[in-house]
């Protein structure tokens, strides 16, 4: 008599963690597409006046100081979202009383005071030294970028504005500041930025910066070993096999994402004096191709002594002389 050898059926499981990866993406997808359009919430017009940082432990009277353009520059002071300056501690000196130091937490007050000053120089200078210590976040950039803004410096300006955004990519009054320096610029030029569809795809390596990237990535990958160590005690686990292929599927994505910012970071030109010619070639004797204004954001090429290969959005080349821009590498 023969046996009957039961088969058995392998039961499948439907695959949520793709599904909810997938509407993961569309949802963030969705939200790239409706931000981040050339870097400008939505209802900002021509000649508005964008939102800026508020001081804290500062006067907040508005300046009235007239030795800047007719155009409307941001005012420090006004209240604003989520992007604000490091809180510090008063100095203890007197009210408006600016003291030199050696302190990057002084050196910041001393700055938004001289800034409340209208005295844009100085808070400039401030700002640089608070940078130079390496203390200084994507906030003191923003306050950097509204000092030079309001000095009539815009190409400091658009400079300071892009190394914030690069720091703190969803940050809205960065963003607007930013468009805003770039309607007062006299360029017709598009500045080097990824298409709209690239930001809807690859959202997370445009809408984190690197420093967010680097986390997830740790946190990411903790989680794909912790997967893998709990499925050795759980073999039969649908759950454990599906998260754990969503784990690897992020760390492979965002590890990727780092890499790039990391092996080919977007280097880009930007015009400081009111206007300049780029050459043929690496010499001021050589053939003027074409000239550029102020705030002018160009791709950079190539990066020799004393001078920038640069690339339009048309694809022409030339060189200009490299104490004519200052250039941001955004990583």
């Amino acid at each position: 008599m023969k046996r009957c050898r039961r088969t058995r059926t392998r039961r499948t499981s439907t695959p949520w963690p793709w599904l909810a990866l997938l509407g993961l993406v569309t949802i963030h997808g969705s939200q790239a597409s409706a931000s981040m359009k050339e870097g400008e919430p939505e209802g900002l017009q021509p000649g508005e006046e964008p939102i800026a940082l508020e001081v804290p432990s500062v006067s907040t009277s508005p300046s009235t100081s007239s030795d800047t353009s007719s155009t409307a520059l941001p005012e420090m002071g006004e209240t604003s979202g989520n992007a604000r300056p490091t809180a510090l501690p008063e100095t203890g000196e007197a009210s408006g009383g600016i003291s030199r130091s050696d302190d990057p937490a002084e050196i910041l007050v001393n700055a938004n005071r001289a800034y409340e000053a209208t005295h844009y120089p100085q808070a400039i200078e401030f700002y640089n030294q608070v940078l130079a210590t390496g203390a200084g976040d994507g906030r003191v950039f923003y306050n950097l970028g509204n000092g030079y803004l309001r000095n009539g410096q815009l190409g400091h300006a658009i400079a300071a504005y892009r190394r914030a955004a690069a720091l703190r990519p969803r940050d809205q009054e960065i963003a607007a500041n930013l468009a805003f320096a770039r309607k007062s610029t006299r360029n017709d030029l598009a500045p080097p930025s990824p298409t709209q569809l690239q930001r809807t795809l690859f959202f997370w390596h445009y809408r984190l910066s690197r420093a967010e990237l680097l986390h997830l990535l740790v946190l990411t990958n903790l989680s794909l070993w912790l997967f893998f160590a709990l499925r050795r005690l759980h073999r039969q686990s649908e759950v454990l096999r599906w998260l754990s292929m969503v784990a690897l599927v992020l760390v492979m994505a965002l590890g990727s994402s780092l890499a790039l910012r990391l092996a080919r970071p977007a280097r880009v030109a930007v015009v400081v004096p009111q206007e300049i010619t780029a050459h043929s070639g690496n010499d001021a004797k050589t053939v003027v191709r074409f000239k550029l204004q102020t705030g002018a954001e160009i791709r950079l090429v190539e990066r020799r002594t004393n001078w920038l290969r640069i690339e339009l959005p048309d694809g022409q080349q030339g060189w200009i002389e490299s104490q004519h821009a200052e250039v941001v590498v955004e990583g």
